[in-house]
């Protein structure tokens, strides 16, 4: 008997992605990949740590002339916010970088974020797509 297209569209690869993962397991297993740049990110995986980053970061933006002041003005603020920001970047990048691989790019997509404004909003759409095992290729696992 043959399988039918639907149910062999995805086959996980080693080191795959969490399809469906809780709060709980993306979290585990976004500080458990600190590292890996290689492997796969499912967007639930991305968006439950991702989505409370990117709500802190529009809620800053909207009080950022009150926020600067706070943070200039006192270094016991100012320092925990660096130091937790540095901590948070490499495993930030990493869960990034493997989510575009889900969908099927290369990470160094990712470097659109540096372009001002719309490159943030174009690596967004990228980190949405949906996963496109056909066009992942052998050494992202």
């Amino acid at each position: 008997m043959s399988e039918s297209p639907s149910s062999t569209a995805y086959r996980t690869p080693p080191r795959s992605a969490l399809r469906r993962a809780s709060l709980r397991q993306a979290w585990r297993s976004f500080f458990q990949h600190y590292f890996e740049f290689k492997g796969f990110a499912s967007r639930s995986e991305f968006w439950w740590v991702q989505g409370p980053f990117m709500v802190l970061s529009g809620l800053y933006a909207l009080r950022r002339e009150r926020m600067d002041e706070i943070l200039m003005s006192n270094a016991f603020v100012a320092l925990p916010v660096l130091l937790i920001s540095l901590f948070l970047f490499i495993p930030s990048l990493s869960v990034h970088w493997r989510r575009l691989h889900d969908a099927g790019l290369a990470g160094p997509w990712w470097f659109l974020s540096c372009i001002p404004v719309l490159g943030p909003f174009a690596l967004m759409v990228l980190t949405l797509l949906p996963p496109r095992p056909e066009r992942q290729k052998p050494e992202w696992t």
